[in-house]
């Protein structure tokens, strides 16, 4: 049995982030032993994007953030929906990147491949848009609280009719996080006769949201 160990320490310098720790094991009666240990470099990759997401996107516009709700389309800008608690209230804002953040770290791209630390350093920099989202107040707080009460366990895939995992290449993706530490990913299917999501009452939560605040100008 192999393992990757990233440092996980917040003062962790460049140079440890950008390796990895490999661990090997082999199977000893009902346990493990450590058979070798070595440090290689670890580079750019979907985890990395979604940590730099995270970092972007989840950042309090305005007070405390409470609740984000990351749209992330294939081939267009990342969003979110932000629900910032503020001493005025529930603050809504639209977060977008000018460009999608995906293109701008090259992941799958052509070329040498960058580190970890060079990745995160491109998505902080990187340009975004924030906007207000114009919601009514009780409406806002209605869906913070229907959320907030919501069971976050996923299926593992979307399903179609006959049950079978339905595995698609292209769409849209949600991350739905909170500030409790839940969070949950799903697939765009609203659109597609008799798929199931992966969480049909989180979807259906997204579906209203996202109706209900309507396409921003750029869209």
């Amino acid at each position: 049995m192999t393992i990757g160990v990233f440092p996980h320490d917040k003062d962790a310098g460049a140079e440890e982030c950008d390796h990895v720790k490999v661990l090997t094991y082999r199977p000893v009666g009902k346990t493990y032993q450590l058979m070798s240990q070595k440090t290689t470099p670890a580079y750019c990759s979907p985890d990395t994007y979604q940590q730099a997401l995270d970092m972007v996107l989840g950042r309090a516009v305005d007070g405390e953030r409470v609740a984000t709700v990351q749209i992330l389309p294939s081939f267009h800008p990342e969003t979110a929906i932000a629900f910032d608690r503020t001493r005025n209230g529930l603050v809504v804002s639209r977060i977008t990147f000018r460009k999608q953040l995906w293109v701008q770290l090259g992941l799958g791209a052509p070329g040498p491949a960058k580190t970890r630390s060079h990745c995160i350093e491109l998505a902080k920099a990187a340009a975004v848009e924030s906007t207000p989202v114009h919601l009514p107040g009780e409406l806002a707080y209605r869906f913070l609280d229907d959320i907030v009460k919501m069971d976050f366990a996923t299926d593992r895939c979307p399903r179609r009719k006959n049950g079978n995992c339905a595995y698609l290449e292209d769409g849209v993706s949600y991350v739905i996080q909170l500030k409790d530490g839940r969070s949950a990913r799903l697939t765009e299917v609203s659109d597609i006769s008799g798929m199931k999501s992966e969480n049909p009452a989180l979807s259906n939560w997204v579906t209203e949201l996202l109706k209900e605040i309507g396409p921003s100008a750029a869209e």
